[in-house]
């Protein structure tokens, strides 16, 4: 399927690739939602396939873990951060995503507020009772023994107070969400699409609490002044949108310490190729049905994770055909063959110990989104979560291998002309690229550097019409000089 497929005979990874390769690896129901909030939003296709995958971890963390074949068993929960520019329809894309989430969550909260009526009406009453017990055992001149059995049976009723059903939280500080988690539910997700929380303040200090979240792990903080937090089988999902000046900036302060402790090699890294230029109007009414499908199966699953403390919840163990072990075994030992000198993750063993854990996850969150939770993970779940995951993990490579700037935006402005010669547009206008191309490349020394790059690479050929410099995105196609002068003098 696509680019990544793996034969365990060849044990060979995937070669990263566009974001638009993506399309071809997604099941139907995911591809669709996708596919109709890009069209509908024009926003970049990998913020909408963040959104979506980052709903299913919302839904699903509290009702599954996934088993590797391997018999590794670990959380779906994941943790996405996506690098783009402010404007690029973020919280757009969000309010489709999570228009589920946010209804069931209403719900849930409708019901809390009645509970809690219940509840301090019987607080009160109970209350009463207490205190005519307290007076009726002093009237009667009660020793204390019997004064402490009466006053044990009457805290064995005390009305139990309703827990708080939030489980969504925008923007706010890690501490607070850490706080609530240990007062509420113990699955949450903290959703920002200004990226202001995770990388100012006090947040830093967090992490490794996050990483022991990530790894489905107890978590215990001793707090001299608020009293200690404990955390008992939590999940957490953290979904960041931040512009990528800001995470350049964190990087530089903080990026090596959080790096050191495992943080950045837990997360899935988006960088979605900017559409603002190309988001042209064609008239037409929007389509909504393949959103209200899957907004009705995250519902459907977020109602299986709900507590139910009576009825001893134990989460679901969702599991790989066993015919997809050989091919996992090939993509372990690949991505450990890699680590060696000279292999794809030799700087980056960090992020290559977490890789397979966030393929099964990202597998298993596809597969339950699909096909539901009575189905082992099918190859094709597995082949789209490569897709993702290698996608992520050449994001990564770029964000903390500090690459030359000008390969950077070479990989940039290539992924951005990939849209046009999957359109069938072969000659562009170089003049067009510095005018409506990727903000990176839009001056003309950094433009002409990646341009180089891409020629030396065989990817691209510059050429000259008349007084018109133009780029040739079909390099290994015979030349066509009509089509050129065509694109290039009337076209782009």
């Amino acid at each position: 399927m696509g680019y990544c497929q793996i034969e365990p005979s060849i044990m060979a990874l995937p070669v990263p690739g566009s974001p638009l390769y993506l399309r071809n690896d997604l099941p139907g129901l995911v591809m669709a939602a996708v596919s109709e909030v890009t069209s509908n939003t024009k926003a970049p296709f990998d913020l909408a396939l963040m959104a979506a995958l980052t709903a299913g971890s919302i839904a699903l963390q509290g009702a599954v873990d996934v088993q590797a074949p391997t018999g590794v068993r670990t959380p779906v929960s994941i943790m996405t951060f996506a690098l783009a520019e402010s404007g690029e329809r973020k919280t757009a894309v969000e309010k489709h995503f999570l228009s589920g989430l946010r209804t069931f969550q209403g719900e849930q909260k409708e019901k809390y507020r009645k509970e809690m009526a219940d509840w301090k009406l019987n607080q009160e009453a109970w209350s009463d009772s207490l205190k005519a017990k307290k007076r009726a055992l002093s009237r009667k001149g009660a020793d204390r023994e019997e004064f402490l059995e009466i006053l044990k049976e009457m805290s064995a009723e005390v009305p139990i107070e309703p827990t708080s059903p939030t489980f969504l939280y925008d923007d706010t500080t890690i501490s607070a969400l850490l706080q609530r988690m240990h007062e509420g539910s113990k699955n949450a997700a903290l959703v920002s699409s200004e990226g202001g929380t995770i990388f100012k303040g006090h947040a830093f200090r967090s992490l490794p609490v996050l990483n022991s979240l990530w790894s489905g792990s107890d978590c215990s903080i001793e707090r001299s002044t608020t009293g200690s937090i404990e955390i008992v089988d939590g999940r957490l999902t953290i979904s960041v949108s931040v512009q990528p000046g800001v995470m350049r900036e964190f990087i530089e302060r903080k990026g090596d310490e959080a790096r050191d402790i495992g943080f950045w090699a837990r997360a899935l890294i988006f960088t979605p190729i900017s559409t603002q230029g190309a988001r042209f109007e064609f008239g037409g009414k929007p389509g909504h049905d393949a959103m209200e499908r899957f907004n009705e199966r995250i519902i459907e699953l977020l109602r299986l994770s709900v507590d139910d403390d009576t009825q001893g919840f134990v989460r679901q163990v969702i599991t790989f055909e066993e015919s997809l072990e050989p091919y996992w075994l090939a993509i372990c030992n690949a991505i450990e063959r890699e680590i060696n000198q000279g292999g794809r993750f030799e700087n980056m063993k960090d992020h290559a110990s977490k890789l397979a854990d966030n393929i099964a996850r990202v597998a298993a969150l596809i597969s339950c989104l699909e096909y539901g939770l009575g189905h082992p993970i099918r190859r094709e779940a597995l082949d789209a979560a490569i897709s993702i995951c290698m996608y992520c993990s050449d994001n990564f490579s770029r964000l903390f291998n500090a690459l030359p700037q000008p390969i950077q935006d070479a990989e940039t402005l290539l992924a951005w002309l990939g849209r046009f010669s999957l359109r069938g547009i072969r000659y562009m206008k170089k003049n067009r690229i510095m005018q409506y191309g990727p903000s990176c490349v839009r001056k003309k020394s950094r433009l002409d550097a990646a341009l180089d790059w891409l020629v030396i690479s065989r990817k691209l050929v510059v050429g000259r019409y008349e007084k018109t410099s133009y780029v040739d995105l079909m390099p290994w196609a015979q030349y066509e000089p009509y089509r050129m002068m065509q694109e290039v003098a009337y076209g782009y």
